[in-house]
């Protein structure tokens, strides 16, 4: 199963964002980058999955205000895991000691 993740983690990161995406699957592939960065413990994906929501925030998008909770609350709970990550390796927001 670890592999399954690691092999969707490395096809969203190589993809490298959601241009070109439609909205439907950008939220959907921000989403997913969001849970098997989490699983795989990837500041590098959540890195990513933040700049994705960057995205995602600034598009016009239909069912806008459902979806941009969704974003909001991907966002906030991806900054917690950054926080959890820069305790974890003694850096913040990418800063290395």
């Amino acid at each position: 199963m670890t592999q399954d993740i690691q092999l969707i983690f490395d096809k969203l990161m190589k993809r490298g964002g959601i241009d070109g995406l439609s909205d439907e699957i950008a939220l959907k592939a921000t989403g997913t980058l969001i849970d098997v960065s989490t699983d795989l413990g990837r500041e590098d994906g959540i890195r990513l999955a933040l700049q994705c929501c960057d995205g995602l925030v600034e598009r016009t998008l239909n069912d806008a205000d459902a979806r941009q909770c969704q974003i909001q609350t991907n966002l906030g709970n991806q900054l917690s895991h950054i926080g959890r990550f820069a305790s974890d390796n003694g850096a913040l927001m990418g800063a290395r000691p």
